[in-house]
């Protein structure tokens, strides 16, 4: 039997199976490619949501924190007309006033306070904590970020407000800027004008030989460290044998600059040296901070430079001052007072004859002299002379303004807020402080001690703020055991301080425009070599001390507020 054979029936099977095939897969591609498309655009929506909604956050710090600065500009505010004004901003960005929306049709995220809560050690003296009137809050902001048909919430919370002490006191050593604005040519050293005379690399930090942190750092500028001890005397120019500065790894540097590792040159100039605007020449820049410091361990750098605001001289002259009058003038016929007690006001004069007055007198204080008394403190003390304390025991209770110069030798107790139109000098002393010293003139501290007074929940300290120099002369030299100075040192110039032929141990804190730090490590002679664990004491030792804001807080009255703190990130979560 014959069969008929036709495959033309199987290729047209075939060609519709294949286009069906490929129509499939098409789609399939397509609906794939959309799906990617898609999911593309969402997840660019999450990341834009949340971008979105750290602006929010970003936004409103800065507007509160603006709110703020505008309440204090000026002359300022008291502590409690600076916390009610605090309240009333917080309450104007409440979610309960419904500010989150506010112009959520323009800007792709709304933003509120969520929740507030005062930080108790900042509530404002004598007022009730049910009142909640503190200078710094914990506050939490809730932002919702837009995109597309995504919103991602976002809660932050951030520490706010204004601190009744100097931000230079947060820092072990603190090298800071002024604003450009008040350097001036023309400042009048002899008067206390807000200016500022120019400084030649002002914000640097030098770090030189092996010295020894532990505490945070802030660089303004630029940070620069060398692994020997610099010197200079006269023309001469040193440099020793030493080891890289150390700092504890726990610790921060905020740093608004850079970091060089310098490298001594033959013929080596001191002066030039600290003096640099220009860093090219031996002057290595280095991006690992651990490269800087002993045994390669530096502490966490923090690019971001904080504003510290100048000490106000002119607002703490103002206050302390004590206008002499006839109720007031105390006026003694010898320039020794011993076991002096006045709790009024007291403008000490000494006589010159029946009729007048010495116009500028020297007394000399021994035995205990109080001046006024206390709860609430009141009795101010004023003089147009110098004064000398040796070996004598001295208390303000309500402040002093010593128109002339303040020298303290001996064995002495100070306690009070003084302010010096002049120089201070604390030499041959074995000092124990609990005082404020804000200072005209120059600072210096030769062959001297200084100890802190036990207090209830303190311990406390020498704080000394200077318009001047700060000099540190031979404290412990050629000594093997450091001088104890418990204190923090304050300056707006240039502060230097050679643990060379010193041995000085710092329980709190220094701070200036420019620092020059310079060490050596071990005993007298027999310097700390490179590579060497023996002799391992440094001869410059800065210990940051916290007792140092408890002990400004503690002497303050009632602090003026005239600056605001940067804002402090404490907590971030999409939950």
């Amino acid at each position: 039997m014959d069969y008929i054979r036709n495959e033309k029936g199987y290729s047209l099977l075939i060609s519709l199976i294949i286009v069906l095939l490929f129509t499939v897969l098409g789609v399939s591609l397509i609906g794939m490619t959309l799906n990617g498309v898609q999911k593309n655009e969402t997840r660019e929506d999450i990341i834009q949501s949340t971008d979105f909604a750290s602006k929010g956050i970003e936004r409103i710090t800065a507007e509160i924190n603006s709110d703020l600065n505008n309440v204090v500009n000026g002359p300022g505010l008291s502590t409690h007309d600076f916390a009610i004004e605090f309240n009333r901003i917080v309450d104007s960005y409440s979610c309960l006033e419904d500010t989150e929306n506010q112009e959520s049709e323009i800007i792709p995220y709304s933003v509120c306070i969520e929740s507030s809560y005062p930080v108790e050690t900042t509530f404002v003296k004598g007022t009730n904590p049910a009142l909640n009137l503190s200078l710094r809050k914990n506050i939490k902001f809730k932002s919702i970020g837009r995109s597309g048909l995504v919103e991602k919430p976002l809660y932050t919370t951030i520490n706010i407000g204004a601190s009744e002490y100097p931000e230079v006191l947060n820092y072990a050593v603190g090298a800071y800027k002024v604003p450009p604005e008040l350097v001036k040519t023309n400042c009048d050293p002899t008067m206390i004008e807000k200016c500022f005379e120019k400084i030649e690399g002002e914000g640097n930090l030098f770090l030189n030989g092996g010295l020894s942190i532990e505490g945070d750092i802030k660089v303004d500028t630029n940070l620069i460290t060398v692994d020997k001890g610099l010197y200079e005397e006269g023309s001469t120019n040193s440099s020793f044998a030493s080891v890289l500065p150390q700092v504890n790894s726990d610790r921060k540097l905020f740093l608004g600059g850079k970091m060089y590792k310098y490298t001594v040159p033959s013929g080596f100039n001191y002066r030039n040296y600290v003096n640099t605007t220009s860093f090219s020449t031996n002057f290595t820049p280095k991006d690992d901070i651990n490269s800087l410091f002993y045994n390669g361990e530096g502490p966490e750098k923090i690019s971001k430079s904080i504003d510290i605001k100048p000490i106000n001289f002119i607002e703490k002259s103002t206050s302390m001052t004590l206008n002499k009058n006839t109720a007031n003038t105390f006026r003694v016929n010898n320039s020794t007072l011993s076991n002096v007690s006045r709790a009024q006001n007291t403008f000490l004069v000494l006589k010159k004859d029946n009729s007048h007055d010495m116009e500028n007198p020297i007394f000399t204080f021994s035995g205990t002299n109080t001046f006024g008394k206390a709860n609430p403190a009141s009795g101010k003390f004023a003089t147009k002379g110098t004064i000398n304390i040796n070996g004598a025991a001295t208390k303000f209770y309500d402040g002093a303004y010593i128109n002339g110069n303040l020298n303290i030798t001996g064995s002495s107790t100070i306690s009070g807020v003084v302010y010096v139109n002049g120089e201070l000098t604390i030499k041959n002393a074995q000092l124990r402080s609990d005082v404020i010293f804000y200072v005209t003139g120059n600072v210096t501290i030769e062959k001297s001690e200084i100890l802190g007074i036990n207090q209830v929940n303190r311990s406390s300290s020498l704080i000394i703020f200077a318009k001047g120099d700060i000099n540190f002369k031979f404290i412990s030299s050629q000594e093997n055991e450091p001088s104890e100075l418990k204190g923090y040192f304050y300056s707006e110039k240039t502060l230097e301080i050679y643990g060379i032929y010193s041995n000085i141990k710092i329980n709190g804190g220094v701070s200036a425009r420019k620092i020059i730090l310079n060490s050596l490590r071990g005993d007298w002679y027999w310097f700390f070599p490179p590579n060497s664990t023996e002799k391992s004491q440094s001869r410059l030792q800065i210990i940051y001390d916290e007792d140092i804001i408890k002990n400004f807080s503690a002497l303050q009255a009632e602090p003026w507020i005239d600056s605001i703190s940067p804002p402090i990130e404490i907590e971030r979560s999409f939950k």
